[in-house]
């Protein structure tokens, strides 16, 4: 925590929703320090949710899974916001275990967006992901025109073939 405080100063305060970056909460979460993220939640000035939920894309772009959880145990950040990007970024990138933390807290919607999740995990390769999606009753391989299942083997073929929308 010292070290978070002495790097950015003044600046930062515990509840700052002018810009995600000045946040205390946000800059615990984007470092990964998981301890920090804790006594933050427990802070009754921290809003997690603040300015749409940056903090819970933020923290799956830069790939800390546990403080993942521990905002999604918090229950206040919401992973449904902005049309369900979480998820889709989680699936996109072939992060199988946010996919997991995400399914398994209940509240994202992987059908969302014309089922984008499993149309770009699918299309992208990302084995490993694919299952997790369609193991949800909400998914729907066959969304927009069977594009997952004709995506697939495309997938299979190698790079240039990996985006065909």
């Amino acid at each position: 925590i010292v070290r978070i405080f002495n790097t950015y100063g003044p600046r930062m305060r515990l509840d700052d929703r002018s810009h995600p970056c000045d946040s205390a909460l946000t800059l615990a979460c984007w470092h990964g320090h998981t301890e920090v993220v804790r006594l933050l939640l427990e802070d009754g000035r921290i809003d997690p949710a603040a300015l749409f939920n940056y903090i819970i894309i933020e923290t799956i772009r830069e790939g800390h899974a546990d403080v993942l959880r521990l905002l999604l145990e918090d229950g206040r950040a919401d992973p449904t916001l902005m049309r369900n990007l979480a998820i889709h970024e989680s699936a996109k990138c072939g992060l199988v275990n946010f996919v997991e933390l995400l399914l398994a807290d209940g509240r994202a919607d992987p059908a969302a967006a014309n089922n984008y999740a499993i149309r770009w995990s699918n299309a992208i390769g990302h084995a490993a992901v694919v299952p997790l999606l369609l193991a949800d009753p909400r998914v729907d391989p066959t969304a927009c025109h069977n594009e997952a299942i004709r995506t697939s083997s495309l997938a299979q073929r190698g790079p240039r073939f990996q985006t065909p929308f």
